[in-house]
């Protein structure tokens, strides 16, 4: 599943979802069948898959992809793939070398020395470790900050306040506290109505978030 924030990718060679989102560069692969394997590496890895489907449009030269990966990559790759994680760019880029080593990348533009890399560390694409969702890191919402078990479920009204229905957390340490939520949830309850959903509190502290796309079941 792709969107304009968020990539479906599959782990490799051990790794966790946890171990991307906090690692600091990430080494990705994209599998394209028949057409060919390319290796990448970023600090941002959703942001830079959509700057690569973007400039496979793009009819002049660009950094963004070389010709065969724009050509590939106007159909979007079968699989795409989470290799590595590092902290340095120095090492990710190390283990970008011997990622396309060791997964043939032929789409990428320079050809890797076997001799030069040590590729003990990869693993088949056969043997997954997981299907995560990975989220754009420019994306600073705090819908897509917190991970499921960062949220606690809080007992909530619905309310009319400043002209429209607004969810309150009516329970516990966050009493009082606005709940940012999805608009067509809330106009599915009736103002007085007591709901529940999973929240975090926000990165100000102002106000708890859930996700756009949680619901809000009646209590």
């Amino acid at each position: 599943m792709t969107a304009a924030n968020h990539v479906d990718v599959v782990l490799l060679n051990g790794l966790t979802q946890t171990q991307v989102e906090c690692a600091n560069f990430s080494v990705y692969g994209f599998d394209f069948g028949e057409k060919g394997f390319y290796v990448g590496m970023s600090n941002d890895f959703v942001t830079r898959y959509f700057s690569h489907y973007h400039s496979a449009w793009k009819t002049h030269n660009d950094r963004g992809c070389n010709a065969e990966l724009k050509q590939a990559m106007r159909s979007f790759p079968n699989q795409t793939y989470i290799i590595a994680t590092a902290e340095t760019r120095k090492e990710a880029n190390r283990l970008k070398s011997a990622a396309m080593v060791y997964y043939d990348a032929t789409l990428n533009a320079i050809r890797e020395n076997k001799a030069l890399h040590d590729t003990r560390c990869f693993q088949p694409l056969s043997k997954e470790y997981g299907v995560c969702t990975l989220f754009a890191r420019r994306d600073n919402s705090d819908q897509n900050r917190n991970a499921s078990s960062d949220r606690s479920t809080i007992v909530c009204e619905i309310v009319w306040e400043r002209s429209k229905k607004r969810v309150k957390c009516i329970e516990g340490p966050y009493s009082g506290l606005y709940v940012q939520c999805s608009q067509k949830e809330r106009d599915l309850h009736p103002v007085g109505a007591k709901v529940r959903v999973k929240a975090a509190l926000s990165i100000k502290k102002n106000q708890l978030v859930a996700p756009k796309t949680d619901k809000l079941l009646a209590v």
